[in-house]
C-alpha cells in the first residue's frame, strides 16, 4: 500500500498525520499532535543524518594499528616491575582496551547493530 519511491519512515508519518486529521480532535490537541509528528520527523531526518555519514576507514585502522603496538611493546615496560606477573596484567589490559577500541567501532556504526530492515 506504499507508494513506490517513498521510505517506509516517512510513510508511516505521513498516515500518521491523515489519521490524525480524520480523528476529529478539538484544534488545539490535533496541533499538539501536528507538532509532536512534525518533531518525531525532524528527529528521523536527524537520524538519516547520522546514518550518511560516512567515518573515514583510516581512522579506525589507525587506532587499531597504534592500540596494538602499544599492546606488543608495553610486556618490555612491565617486565622489571611486575616480572611474571607481566603476562597477568598484559592480558588484562588486553581485554580492556580491545573491549573499548570494539564497543567504539560499533558506536562510529550504531545502525548496523539494529535490526532496522526487519521495519
Amino acid at each position: 500500500s506504499r507508494p513506490n519511491g517513498m521510505l517506509p519512515a516517512h510513510y508511516v508519518t505521513h498516515m500518521l498525520r491523515i489519521k490524525v486529521k480524520n480523528m476529529g480532535l478539538p484544534l488545539e490537541q490535533r496541533l499538539l499532535m501536528e507538532q509532536n509528528i512534525t518533531r518525531l520527523i525532524n528527529d528521523m531526518g536527524a537520524c538519516e543524518n547520522i546514518f550518511a555519514t560516512p567515518i573515514p576507514v583510516g581512522y579506525t585502522k589507525h587506532t587499531s594499528r597504534f592500540l596494538f603496538l602499544w599492546l606488543l611493546f608495553l610486556p618490555f615496560a612491565l617486565q622489571e616491575q611486575l616480572g611474571i606477573g607481566t603476562i597477568f596484567a598484559q592480558q588484562v589490559l588486553s581485554f580492556g582496551l580491545l573491549g573499548i577500541e570494539d564497543v567504539g567501532i560499533q558506536i562510529e556504526e550504531p545502525f548496523s547493530v539494529l535490526p532496522l530492515k526487519k521495519i
